[in-house]
């Protein structure tokens, strides 16, 4: 359950006798009024692969030793913060992960524990959580339990706080490790999922009309009847083309999938009534779309076309978002009619218009609409620029769309401009910053020193990108100052640049410090004047060696040596704990105080408690230790329980915990 401890101990006997005695306490059967266990996947090793479930009712495993601990900072954070009483928490042993979908803002669920292995009293410790990654960063904890020991009744586990429709992640852990089995019994909050087809659960069509409707919900697995005919049995979306014939229709849809416990199994049903539209016929078709993207929203212009349409009543048109239009029948004049619907959101990915007549014959036709998606105007920037540099801002953008600018361009400052798009185009305003400059240096790496006779051939462009020529030609038997013009950019200036001319380089390294005996390094392949090469012999920490640098990057340059001493009296003292397993405070000035061995250690905190879980003694001192003393007086005979953190002088953490016998 805790931190590795870098302690010694030594077990008396009568810590024997105290772990008996627990072992038999141990509950060797399934508790009575615990439900009956299902038939039910096991749980997921990680996080990433949970075990999805439906319903906790009944749900039941094991803290197997087969699982090992799967975790990431964060998640191990967030279960020892959350299952923290103040001198005990949760750290994960054996873990494994269930996920369900909450269909409440509550759950609550009852744990039984029983058929723990092993000795000591454990159990199993639960976390409720959730992540926006399934293998790292942020966890969010609404419940936990440290230690559900075994026992003839249930442990409660509930939280609040959670949002209907997401999913969250149970982790079971075994205690220290423990093995126990465990069953869980759900009394709320554990969706199950459903299967929905839209538009539904009715629809009404003309003889020789079609309709495409699409399944959601469920596994994401979908299967239709065949009878009568579909466009395709399955996946999410098909075409219903009913029999002309009038009558109702019935479509079935079926998700099956999941887990033996999440099985994803259900259904949806679909009515199609065919009815008898007489002569009476209409048809929609999208003319155009005028987009707003600053508001999200656009207008559509429809075209109706209708034929021995009704001489009395209205035209109704209907839009996705709830508005109508009525027009009346004697306003329609001949086919077609043109109507504009305004203010349709651009975050409705299909919208459905429908045309239908109010009065005899009835008719209608359904038209989806789908938006275009609104685009962001992009541009390359020209800058920087010179001052007094002419420069025509672009009328179209990179990605085809048209508009104006503002303010108009300045050539003496840097200017933030706006361009807004014109037309029909369904675009973002943009910006664009064009930098002005006064004056751009040429900026070179100088090459030197070169060796004598070396070749060099001088760059054409700068490190940032200004082209030009040198004066003089390359010189490569002495140092040379030369000098570029640019060629590329009016607002450039001219640069120089010198290059030594050597005979001879000799390789320089920083010197490094001595170091502890048995402590590894490395020595640097370049030197700090840039030249590459090898050392030798092979790098040896066990006592001071004078290494040898030989280039191998320049032919005039020198090889050189470095020495790397070692020191043992610069290595740090290790951090040492021990922790006596008996002590005897009787008078007899023999073994009088429980004291703790500490080497290297900087700072310790520990707590002693007896065999029914009170402390009897906590400390933060170095020097100070128990006397086999409390408050009611002396300390009676038996096993007590130690558990410590600290700290040593190279920083490094330490804790642990062990059992110790108080004799008189």
């Amino acid at each position: 359950m805790n931190n590795p401890v870098h302690h010694k101990t030594h077990k008396p006997l009568l810590l024997l006798t105290f772990i008996v005695f627990i072992v038999q306490l141990s509950i060797a059967q399934a508790p009575p009024g615990m439900p009956p266990c299902g038939t039910n996947d096991a749980p997921g090793e990680t996080v990433c692969t949970a075990t999805p479930i439906c319903n906790l009712n009944g749900y039941c495993g094991q803290t197997s030793t087969s699982y090992a601990a799967d975790s990431w900072p964060e998640l191990a954070t967030t279960f020892q913060n959350c299952t923290s009483n103040g001198w005990d928490y949760g750290t994960i042993e054996n873990n494994s992960f269930l996920s369900f979908v909450a269909s409440s803002s509550n759950i609550s669920f009852d744990t039984y524990v029983y058929n723990c292995a092993g000795l000591g009293t454990g159990g199993i410790q639960l976390m409720l959580f959730s992540a926006d990654n399934c293998s790292s960063g942020p966890v969010t904890a609404y419940t936990c339990a440290l230690e559900f020991q075994e026992q003839s009744t249930p442990h409660n586990l509930a939280a609040t706080g959670l949002t209907p429709g997401n999913t969250y992640y149970i982790m079971i852990d075994g205690y220290a490790g423990k093995q126990c089995d465990y069953t869980f019994v759900a009394t709320e909050g554990v969706a199950m999922p459903s299967v929905e087809i839209t538009p539904g659960p009715s629809v009404n069509l003309c003889q020789g009309e079609s309709v495409e409707v699409t399944a959601s919900g469920g596994s994401g697995t979908y299967t239709w009847n065949a009878d009568p005919a579909l466009s395709a049995t399955t996946g999410a979306t098909v075409t219903i083309t009913p029999p002309t014939t009038v009558g109702a229709y019935t479509y079935v849809v079926q998700s099956s999938g999941g887990t033996t416990f999440c099985p994803e199994n259900s259904s949806d049903t679909l009515t199609v009534n065919v009815t008898d539209c007489g002569t009476c016929n209409v048809g929609l078709s999208l003319t155009s779309t005028d987009c707003n993207a600053a508001n999200n929203t656009y207008d559509a212009t429809v075209s109706i076309a209708f034929a021995n349409q009704p001489t009395t009543g209205d035209l109704i048109l209907t839009a996705c978002d709830g508005s109508t239009q009525t027009i009346p029948v004697a306003s329609l004049g001949t086919s077609s009619y043109t109507a504009t619907i305004p203010n349709l959101s651009l975050a409705t990915a299909n919208c459905q218009v429908v045309a239908s007549f109010s009065a005899t014959p009835d008719c209608a036709d359904t038209l989806v609409i789908t938006p275009s998606a609104a685009q962001t105007p992009t541009f390359t920037n020209p800058g920087p620029l010179c001052v007094g540099q002419a420069y025509t801002l672009p009328t179209t953008s990179d990605n085809g769309i048209t508009g104006t600018w503002a303010p108009a361009y300045n050539a003496n400052q840097t200017t933030t401009y706006t361009f807004t798009p014109t037309g029909n185009d369904c675009a973002t305003t943009a910006t664009m910053t064009i930098t002005i400059t006064n004056e751009i240096t040429p900026t070179f790496t100088n090459p030197g020193p070169m060796c004598v006779g070396q070749t060099y051939t001088l760059p054409t462009t700068s490190d940032n990108g200004i082209t030009g020529t040198w004066t003089p030609a390359y010189n490569a038997n002495q140092t040379t100052t030369y000098t570029f013009t640019p060629t590329s950019s009016t607002c450039a200036t001219t640069a120089t640049m010198t290059i030594d001319v050597v005979n001879e380089i000799v390789p320089t390294f920083d010197p490094i410090t001595p170091i502890c005996l048995g402590t590894d390094y490395a020595l640097p392949t370049t030197s700090t004047n840039g030249v590459v090469g090898t050392w030798s012999p092979a790098i040896n920490n066990t006592q001071t060696t004078t290494y040898t640098f030989t280039p191998t990057s320049s032919s005039c340059a020198v090889s050189t040596t470095l020495v790397v001493e070692t020191d043992e009296t610069l290595c740090p003292e290790q951090p040492f704990i021990e922790l006596p397993n008996v002590f005897t405070p009787n008078g007899d000035n023999v073994n009088e105080t429980y004291i703790l061995t500490l080497k290297g250690i900087e700072s310790i905190e520990y707590w002693i408690v007896n065999r029914w879980g009170e402390m009897v003694y906590h400390s933060t001192s170095l020097t100070d230790f128990w006397n086999g003393k409390t408050k009611g007086g002396s300390s009676a005979e038996g096993v007590y329980f130690i558990k410590y953190k600290a700290k040593g002088v190279n920083q490094q953490e330490l804790s642990g915990q062990t059992f110790f016998h108080l004799e008189r």
